[in-house]
């Protein structure tokens, strides 16, 4: 939750929910994947990024309005993400995969 009232949650079949009235609504975006999402993180309220099934990344610079798929460099399934900075983000997955990002969100 990049805010105390705005949240993002993600699932099944490119699922992702975001909320900005502290979870009382859930709004449905777009992903434009139909892969299964595990991971979610926004280190600001218009900027996110999500990982998931098959190497999938997909990240937001304006809310979610629209999501964009981002170039990984694996087909392992991403089960988690953080990004300590908007600029910089570290994904792990499966069979050990680790990957660093200086740029995720574009």
């Amino acid at each position: 939750c990049p805010s105390i009232s705005t949240c993002v949650a993600v699932g099944n079949n490119g699922l992702i929910l975001v909320t900005t009235d502290r979870g009382n609504t859930w709004e449905s975006q777009t992903s434009g994947t139909d892969q299964y999402l595990l991971g979610v993180t926004c280190p600001h309220v218009s900027d996110c990024v999500t990982v998931g099934f098959s190497g999938t990344i997909l990240s937001t610079t304006n809310g979610g309005i629209t999501w964009k798929s981002q170039i990984s460099s694996t087909i392992q399934d991403l089960n988690g993400i953080v990004c300590p900075r908007v600029s910089n983000c570290f994904t792990v997955g499966l069979n050990g995969t680790i990957l660093y990002s200086r740029t995720a969100l574009s």
